[in-house]
């Protein structure tokens, strides 16, 4: 659809908020955490109801249809559309009021459920539903999908809860909706009429399911005195019939306790056909997951899996939500008398089951993770009676053998809800056609057994193909619903009751067609980039939203452009500064490696642009000088304040197509200058060498230096390796070639100390990762298992060896527990410090899995009070964070870290990478000092005395090493 230059120049006058139309921001909009595919015409991030109603106005007379989006994590497409995409996660996101008397709370739809939620908890309140999806769903899109989670149970879904919406409809015009009716007498009217001319058949063909998200909620709009309950025909109706600016929601006290119950069964159908005898006991959710799925578990997470009783093919997890703690036992106790289960564990603490509720909650991420056909989301949320769950999976079985396929089943059995997602080939040329006739099948097995084919999920683009036929002679009032409100299909037109007719495989996004165009070097990586599901858990994540928010600013928004790019939807690609621009706001901090659920390294993929980028065009000045820290860093160091001035000149940066760089200043160089600091013989069995890499050579020595004077005093022979670098800043720059070159030098003068069994100790994460990341093309399998057995963080290293020297001290050494023993010996070889520690834990150590190994390492010093920062992510970015243009939104990312930092008021900040002790002193005004070691010696000395108000901020290793006795 295209949008006249007029009709551009009116939304641009009267809009207050952003307005899109460029072609990047589009096909960013394109896409959501469904398998569809609609490309809107323009974005707009509308600042308040005004924004709203102007845009409505606006499209109305340009015949341009207008779509709601919050978070874009609803699965069946309902948030896509092609005319206006109205995205309210940006600006109207606040909480507007609590009334704690009335127990009720007014917010702006594009509010994230789990701020929401953090923001009640210190009144003892809670909003009940907790969708999956609770980190990055926002209330305006729970409100419009019904959505409710896996307590739904005993709470209810959104519905129960909204008490009054503030909508605007079609016509402009704000009207408010409640439980009570509306306050456009005009629509009260209409549809009190129409409602009671539909009870009969309305009741005749109400749904016996508890749950139901399919097509408009009539079934329960017309109250028992006659009136007309709006709110409940509003939520739910994805944005078709008016778009929510304000709601109000009520809300309940925080329960006092909760209990856990874990069912192990031996078979699916047992267990299945006994959920319905526990419903009485009122449980507050029955969570299942069956033997395909735990099968699944037992590869990806084994040491969960081990906790099972041995058989089990079927678990139930129930829980009981309450004031009455007695109450609580008795009924969980009743339970376990009634259930046929083999086993069974009952914990009154939750906590011992949080377990359980892991392998629950990682479902989803860990069958996407699985290699070969992956699980496709488009029709996981039917829901029938409980008493027909057992049939309803017979029945999937039946579809799953005539498709050829197989699926895992989790999810909620206590609302007779299983979630099952059939693994396909997404490139095969009979996807499509599957699709839409698994989908059709599968829906009339729900209604067949008086179900709904969505019970959580809604309509949308996949299933309102199908809902006129299961729905009979019901859909001709969801039409004149329809027609009420909206009676020129100007919102949302294509979900529920559609504005024309299509077929579920009409929007696609791997379409009837679909292949891959030739895309040089990211040929290498397309199964990745395809791999991502566009959940959108990256907009919680992704360290980048914090200063470009919403979805543009999200890891999703940057796969989704590459799968533009080797779809061919974008044309020269490597030609455009745009996309370029674009991809360059990836910090390469490889967060979403670790958070993403399906593990998708969008660094690597960004990596392989550049690549082919390079191969076709040069790179800038700035890439080429950013990527060669060591050459920059030996300019630096021999010509000193000179280089650094020429550098941060309006010269150099109109040379380098830069404006300048930034945070030069703020670098401390401090070169090692010697190899070898050992007091032991040559000859001693125990060695150790440290791998200093570009830090240790020229920014800080005293990391270096700290972790041979801790190893010396554990009795190693200690040995520095010099004048290697790890390919880190090259890969960051997409210098593919470049740094495998010298990451292979780096590994070829690694290897025999690998082969010599000898321990490499890494004190940087950064200069770590890429021998993980990129082992396998230098080493070969048996190398690489040795590597993974000899290759060191830091901080893990120590901490093995400070535990296995508390072993050594156990006879010589009384305590009480192991703790106290671990604490007498630490007091053995560092002093007691009075100060106050905060652990920052950069990104890379993350992805390298060893942030516990650092906060264990700092808990076993002896030091006044320690504090783990919740906030990671500086926002440097490596390289990134010299750029000046990077340079602002570096310190918005950083500001969450530098205010944490405030507020926890620590003496000492560790952080074991450079570049983040760099930021934070930059971002807490912090002089930037020569030698971290010599500095907090004396800092120490003038903290314990005089109480300074001051902080510093080093390496974990100089502080470990300044304490030692």
């Amino acid at each position: 659809m295209e949008i006249t230059n007029l009709a551009k120049r009116k939304f641009i006058q009267k809009i207050k908020g952003e307005v899109f139309f460029d072609e990047l921001t589009r096909r960013i909009y394109a896409y959501s955490a469904s398998i569809c595919y609609l490309l809107p015409a323009a974005v707009i991030y509308p600042l308040d109801k005004d924004d709203v109603i102007n845009t409505i106005k606006i499209a109305a007379e340009e015949g341009i249809p207008v779509t709601a989006r919050g978070s874009g994590s609803g699965v069946a497409g309902q948030n896509l559309g092609e005319g206006i995409i109205l995205d309210f996660s940006i600006h109207m996101n606040r909480i507007l009021h609590v009334n704690r008397q009335e127990l009720t709370a007014t917010v702006e739809p594009g509010l994230i459920l789990t701020k929401f939620v953090k923001a009640l908890q210190p009144e003892g309140l809670f909003f009940p539903p907790d969708p999956s999806s609770s980190d990055y769903a926002t209330l305006g899109g729970m409100t419009a999908n019904n959505s409710g989670g896996a307590h739904s149970l005993l709470y209810g879904t959104t519905k129960n809860y909204v008490k009054s919406l503030s909508v605007i409809t079609s016509d402009a015009e704000e009207i408010i909706v409640t439980k009570n009716g509306s306050t456009a007498l005009k629509y009260q009217n209409q549809v009190k009429k129409l409602l009671q001319e539909a009870s009969l058949t309305l009741k005749k063909q109400m749904p016996e399911s508890f749950r139901n998200s399919c097509g408009y909620n009539l079934f329960e709009a017309l109250r028992i005195d006659g009136e007309v309950d709006f709110a409940k025909i509003f939520c739910g109706s994805e944005g078709t019939l008016g778009i929510f600016t304000k709601i109000e929601l009520d809300l309940l006290k925080l329960p006092a306790f909760r209990n856990s119950v874990l069912l192990c069964y031996k078979d699916a159908l047992t267990a299945l056909s006994e959920v319905k005898d526990f419903l009485d006991l009122h449980p507050s959710t029955v969570q299942a997951l069956a033997g395909e799925y735990l099968q699944i578990i037992a590869t990806e997470e084994p040491e969960k899996y081990a906790r099972l009783p041995k058989g089990s093919d079927f678990i139930l997890l129930v829980e009981f939500d309450g004031n009455d703690f007695e109450d609580l036992s008795k009924r969980a106790n009743e339970l376990i008398k009634r259930s046929s289960a083999f086993d069974f564990h009952f914990a009154e603490n939750p906590s011992e089951l949080a377990w359980v509720w892991e392998i629950r909650r990682s479902a989803s991420a860990c069958l996407s993770r699985l290699p070969g056909d992956k699980p496709v989301r488009w029709i996981e949320d039917a829901a029938v009676p409980v008493d027909k769950l057992s049939d309803f999976v017979l029945g999937l079985n039946n579809l799953l053998k005539k498709y050829k396929t197989a699926a895992a089943l989790f999810g909620h059995a206590g609302q007779g809800l299983l979630h099952f997602s059939p693994r396909l080939d997404r490139m095969s040329a009979g996807f499509p056609k599957l699709i839409e006739d698994f989908g059709h099948g599968h829906a009339l097995l729900a209604r067949k057994l008086k179900g709904v084919p969505s019970g959580e999920h809604g309509d949308g683009l996949l299933r309102t193909p199908y809902l006129k036929e299961i729905w009979g002679e019901v859909y001709p009032y969801f039409e004149r619903i329809k027609k009420i409100f909206d009676p020129n299909f100007r919102l949302n037109p294509l979900s529920i009751v559609p504005v024309r007719e299509y077929k579920a495989r009409d929007f696609l996004r791997f379409y009837e067609g679909y292949n891959h165009k030739n895309s040089g070097a990211l040929n290498q990586v397309i199964d990745i980039i395809e791999a991502c599901h566009g959940c959108g858990k990256c907009k919680d994540f992704c360290p980048v939203t914090r200063s470009i928010e919403g979805e543009i600013g999200s890891s999703r928004a940057r796969i989704n452009l590459l799968r533009e790019v080797i779809s061919g939807h974008v044309k020269e690609p490597f030609e455009r500064s745009d996309l370029l621009e674009f991809f360059n706001l990836c910090l390469h901090c490889k967060t979403c490696r670790r958070e993403c659920p399906t593990g998708v390294d969008v660094a690597k993929l960004i990596e392989s642009f550049f690549e082919e980028k390079y191969l076709r065009k040069s790179a800038s000045f700035p890439d080429k000088v950013l990527s060669k820290s060591r050459l920059l860093c030996r300019l630096v160091l021999k010509t000193g304040r000179f280089s650094k001035a020429i550098l941060n000149s309006k010269f150099f940066g109109k040379l380098a197509g830069l404006f300048g760089l930034a945070n030069l200043n703020h670098l401390r160089f401090e070169p090692l200058k010697h190899k070898r600091l050992s007091n032991y013989d040559k000859n001693d069995e125990r060695k150790a060498v440290v791998f200093s890499g570009c830090v240790g050579d020229f920014f800080s020595s005293s990391e270096a230096k700290a972790a041979m004077k801790l190893l010396e005093k554990f009795e190693y022979e200690t040995e520095l390796i010099r004048g290697y670098c790890c390919g880190e800043p090259a890969f960051a720059r997409g210098f593919k070639a470049e740094g495998e070159a010298k990451l292979k030098e780096s590994i070829t003068g690694l290897k025999e100390y690998v082969n010599s069994e000898t321990p490499v100790i890494f004190t940087s994460p950064s200069c770590m990762l890429p021998f993980f990341d990129h082992s396998g093309k230098f080493f070969n399998k048996n190398e690489i298992k040795k590597m993974k057995r000899y290759f060191y963080e830091a901080t893990s290293f120590l901490k093995e060896e400070l535990l296995r020297i508390k072993d050594n001290f156990r006879a010589e050494i009384k305590a009480d527990s192991e703790h106290q023993l671990l604490e007498q010996v630490s007091r053995k070889f560092f002093n007691n410090i009075e100060l106050r520690i905060a652990v920052q834990i950069p990104c890379h150590l993350k992805v390298l899995k060893e942030e516990n190994s650092l906060i264990e390492f700092i808990r076993m010093l002896p030091v006044a009070d320690i504090t783990e920062l919740k906030t990671n992510c500086c926002g440097f970015g490596g390289s990134r964070g010299f750029e000046k243009k990077w340079a602002g939104h570096a310190e918005k990312i950083g500001e969450a870290l530098a205010d944490e930092i405030c507020t926890v008021k620590p003496d000492i900040i560790v952080s074991p990478c450079v570049t983040c002790r760099l930021q934070m002193r930059k971002l807490l005004g912090i002089k930037t000092m020569f030698s971290e070691s010599d500095d907090l010696h004396n800092f120490i000395l003038s903290k314990e005395s005089q109480n300074l108000g001051k902080m510093l901020v080093v390496h974990p290793l100089v502080l470990a090493s300044e304490m030692l006795k």
